[in-house]
């Protein structure tokens, strides 16, 4: 059930070879499924996968993604760790270069704090996305973002959405800012992702019984301003809005 879960990339040389990256599932809580942070090698040659290796001994959220190095050949594979009842803001960035993957992370330290708390009546925070702007002229810095859900509404929701910049070339984030009003009507952000041009980030919102109506929404920010724009809502009660892609054609 994870919002993002899985993530598939191509070796950088070799054609037959597919890493699979997989997250935990926030909902398990911590006695569901929590296997951290892994990689399986699928081969086209021969149809066979590896088992799965773990990546670093943290929990993972329910985020990944990647964009490319600065080299246009590696790519960065980045997701967020998770701690039990202590609350950590830690991204971890692996590259996929020419020799395999390097499980040493780079490390930023930035953002929105998580914690998957051990007491029956708490609220983990581990459920979030994390996606990168379109980078087709591979710049050096580029946006990216990342949603996280906040419990009850209590746990920040200003920085439930985060605006972040990243360095291509040694896969740093920087630069954190919070979008939202503070209101916690934004505190139940599920998926987003950047508009073909990068100049807009569109998130999609749980629905949710603390913010009003039980309505699944999604809305637009403005990447300059930080401005909001709600798009539409499914009009109905408890019905919510998951995962949000971009099409090839920048149709979302």
């Amino acid at each position: 059930s994870a919002v993002q879960g899985v993530l598939i990339a191509k070796h950088p040389l070799n054609d037959n070879d597919y890493y699979i990256f997989t997250t935990d599932d926030a909902i398990g809580g911590i006695n569901g499924i929590t296997y951290g942070f892994n990689y399986s090698i699928y081969s086209k040659t021969d149809d066979t996968c590896s088992a799965p290796q773990r990546i670093g001994g943290f929990r993972a959220t329910e985020q990944v993604s990647a964009t490319f190095h600065k080299n246009g050949l590696d790519i960065w594979i980045v997701t967020h760790e998770a701690i039990i009842d202590v609350a950590t803001n830690n991204y971890h960035a692996y590259l996929l270069e020419c020799s395999g993957l390097n499980t040493a992370p780079v490390v930023s330290g930035l953002g929105f704090s998580v914690e998957s708390k051990s007491g029956t009546s708490e609220f983990s925070n581990e459920r979030g996305s994390i996606e990168f702007q379109h980078n087709p002229t591979l710049e050096t810095t580029i946006k990216a973002a990342a949603t996280f859900h906040c419990g009850q509404g209590t746990w920040d929701p200003v920085k439930s959405i985060s605006l972040l910049d990243f360095n291509t070339e040694t896969g740093e984030f920087s630069n954190n800012q919070g979008l939202g009003d503070g209101s916690v009507a934004q505190s139940n952000p599920y998926d987003c992702e950047f508009s073909l041009d990068g100049t807009k980030l569109y998130v999609s919102y749980m629905a949710d019984p603390w913010s009003g109506p039980l309505l699944g929404r999604i809305g637009e920010f403005d990447v300059a301003t930080g401005t909001y724009t709600e798009i539409g809502n499914t009009g109905s009660d408890a019905v919510t809005i998951g995962t949000v892609k971009l099409g090839g054609d920048g149709t979302l």
